[in-house]
């Protein structure tokens, strides 16, 4: 025999998926079709709000990546003449990163 908190669960579980179907769903639909464009305009902005953040982190991931690349050459080199050919293209790629230091310029 089921307990008295199991059938509670049971009635909001089922009182909550009445609600998404009967109420939300219908009502998102006929806002829809009502107002066409201002659903267009929110959804398109999300899309392109999300597009240009996943690109600006593709562009500090590559750009940390080359950086730490090149440090860790400078790291592990042992010829004085490539260490410093090394840390003179590790200044000129801080000095144009999109990241960098204007003031360098």
């Amino acid at each position: 025999m089921r307990t008295t908190q199991d059938k509670l669960n049971t009635a909001i579980v089922q009182y909550k998926r009445s609600i998404q179907v009967l109420l939300i769903l219908p009502h998102g639909v006929l806002f829809t079709i009502l107002f066409p464009t201002f659903v267009f305009n929110v959804i398109a902005c999300t899309l392109i709000i999300i597009i240009f953040w996943m690109w600006c982190d593709l562009i500090y991931y590559i750009e940390e990546s080359n950086r730490n690349q090149i440090l860790g050459l400078i790291d592990t080199c042992t010829n004085d003449q490539t260490k410093d050919i090394l840390c003179y293209e590790l200044y000129l790629h801080d000095q144009n990163s999109i990241f960098g230091d204007p003031l360098i310029r």
